[in-house]
């Protein structure tokens, strides 16, 4: 029997138009309020996740019409990314579009339009739209050219994403930020060497390229691409629902499975290119005087050899240059330079000086100071505050284990270190070290030669502060603040929840799992404590519409500060 061609709009389509939606649904109401306009109002704040009609108070509600009149009129006004989601949910059922082509026009007008003031809606718009195509089974010359063009603004949940989008592309010397992150352990930009650099452009394509000739060697050594060397074995298949995250009431679909390899968990790979770019970056440090080297670079040498003669390459002079007519031509260039600084002081005096303009007033904030010794060399003790956090977000065994160092010269084999009863110094060391990646970009503490050594960067800081707090132990005491109410503000479940997201993004299933045990939903429990985080510290600290749910990277110091003020470190504590 012939099989029947789809509707020109899309089974899937004129099923949802025709749908009979309940009372109370999103559908309903979306159907309820679609020709809806209003008059200019001022902007309504509005911050929820799965926004839908019900969030709105009657401020927002006027405001959200007249924006979207406007919106639907062709004006993009701003406004907060809330409202642009109840919008997109709107377009994905439909509600409004005479055929799936116009939904699909609008809804990457919208993408396009906010994109730039809300980066995020990529990490969800970008998925949508081209599920929109799938769902709806588009066929036009542009769903054709989206899912041709998709692939270059999508993002990632996870590190294995990024790396695998990435080797599967045509152009691997394309390393972007994001796959250069992926792809190592510690975070170059955030050390103090990095931010004080002259030309950090420079130094950030020396690091990446860092990358690219570590591939270039296995290749010329080994016959193989080191990508493929240090593949990982382990693999894990990730499906996904189409529109998976929105509010959307139309049939559940399956959209697609994909296959990404462990690299991260495997570590042989990330461990191999950390180890390069670490060595780029003391070579840069030795060019450029700096004090200090990045400790623990344990890089095989024909690898050093290789790195050294391409990223620094000796070039020899091949021309002669004339030491006598350079300093008569310097001394000329010099007198000619003061003549015209001259005449140009001269004639700036005669111009007119334009008001100032008069800046608005920064909320204040509270910041800790500390007095420093008089002696202290310039460029010293200049990443205090970042370390004091640090310390801050340690309990007293981790800041202990640090101090012992400092009475040891920074460096002490593991034997001759006290560790409190019931703990292990493998797990202080791997608090310590959480504490400063997620501050600093990279870690505190490392083995060398069977000896624990905390890195030179930050000893200075490290001396001062520990000094500081032997003497009086409130010196350095944290302050009260948005993390530390955020603990106070969290229960005991909701706690450990938050402890397993510092460790690992938590699969929806297994937080289903943990609440059931204290008779309450994962759903409910991850709410509760979004709602908390809004009031206290202002922001979301979990990306609602993941699963895996992952703790938002922006936010992960703080949460190591929230758990410590909470007297909470190991991420094995059991609820």
């Amino acid at each position: 029997m012939p099989r029947r061609p789809a509707p020109p709009h899309g089974r899937r389509w004129l099923a949802l138009q025709k749908r009979r939606a309940t009372r109370g649904s999103f559908l309903f109401d979306a159907r309820q309020w679609v020709s809806t306009a209003h008059s200019a109002v001022p902007h309504a704040p509005l911050k929820a996740y799965w926004t839908t009609y019900a969030d709105l108070n009657t401020e927002q509600r006027q405001w959200y019409f007249y924006w979207r009149t406007r919106f639907r009129s062709g004006e993009a006004l701003p406004t907060d990314l809330s409202y642009v989601f109840l919008h997109t949910y709107e377009i994905l059922h439909g509600v409004g579009f005479e055929n799936p082509a116009v939904a699909f026009a609008q809804l990457e007008r919208l993408w396009q339009s906010y994109r730039t003031q809300h980066p995020s809606l990529d990490r969800y718009l970008v998925d949508w739209l081209s599920d929109f195509v799938h769902y709806y089974e588009l066929t036009g010359a542009d769903s054709a050219g989206w899912l041709a063009r998709a692939p270059r603004f999508r993002t990632f949940a996870s590190g294995d994403e990024i790396i695998e989008a990435w080797l599967a592309s045509e152009d691997r010397a394309a390393l972007t930020e994001g796959v250069f992150q992926a792809l190592i352990t510690y975070r170059p930009s955030e050390n103090k060497f990095y931010r004080d650099s002259a030309d950090q452009a420079d130094l950030q394509a020396t690091l990446q390229r860092a990358v690219l000739l570590t591939d270039a060697y296995h290749h010329q050594v080994h016959g193989e691409s080191v990508f493929t060397a240090l593949a990982p074995q382990q693999v894990r298949e990730h499906s996904r629902q189409a529109f998976s995250g929105a509010v959307f009431e139309g049939e559940a679909v399956e959209r697609e499975t994909t296959r990404v390899r462990a690299f991260r968990d495997d570590g042989r790979l990330i461990a191999h290119l950390t180890v390069a770019v670490r060595y780029a970056e003391n070579l840069a440090r030795r060019r450029a005087g700096f004090r200090s080297l990045l400790r623990g670079v344990d890089i095989e040498p024909e690898l050093a050899a290789y790195l050294d003669e391409h990223l620094y390459p000796r070039v020899r002079p091949s021309i002669q240059i004339d030491a006598e007519r350079l300093t008569a031509l310097q001394r000329d260039s010099s007198e000619i330079r003061e003549r015209l600084m001259e005449d140009v002081l001269l004639e700036d005096t005669r111009l007119e000086v334009p008001p100032a303009t008069v800046s608005p007033v920064p909320e204040p904030v509270e910041v800790r100071t500390y007095l420093l010794p008089e002696e202290t060399p310039e460029g010293h003790l200049t990443d205090l505050e970042a370390v004091a956090d640090i310390l801050d977000a340690l309990l007293a065994p981790g800041r202990d284990l640090l101090d012992q160092l400092r009475q040891r010269a920074w460096e002490a084999p593991p034997s001759a270190l006290r560790v409190p009863g019931g703990s292990f110094l493998s797990s202080l060391v791997d608090q310590v070290n959480e504490a400063a990646q997620a501050r600093l970009g990279d870690v505190l503490l490392a083995e060398e030669h069977g000896a624990l050594v905390v890195l030179e960067d930050y000893r200075d800081e490290l001396e001062y502060l520990l000094a500081l707090t032997a003497q009086d132990p409130r010196a350095t005491a944290p302050a009260s603040g948005p993390w530390t109410d955020l603990a106070r503000r969290l229960t005991p479940l909701q706690l450990v929840v938050l402890q397993r997201l510092g460790h690992a993004p938590v699969p929806l299933r297994d937080l289903d799992a943990l609440a059931l045990q204290h008779g309450t939903m994962g759903s409910v429990v991850l709410e509760e404590m979004n709602a908390a985080a809004l009031d206290t510290v202002g922001d979301l600290l979990t990306d609602p519409y993941l699963d895996p749910i992952t703790l938002e990277e922006a936010h992960r110091f703080g949460v190591l500060r929230t758990l410590s003020a909470a007297g909470l470190t190991s991420p094995e504590a059991k609820a």
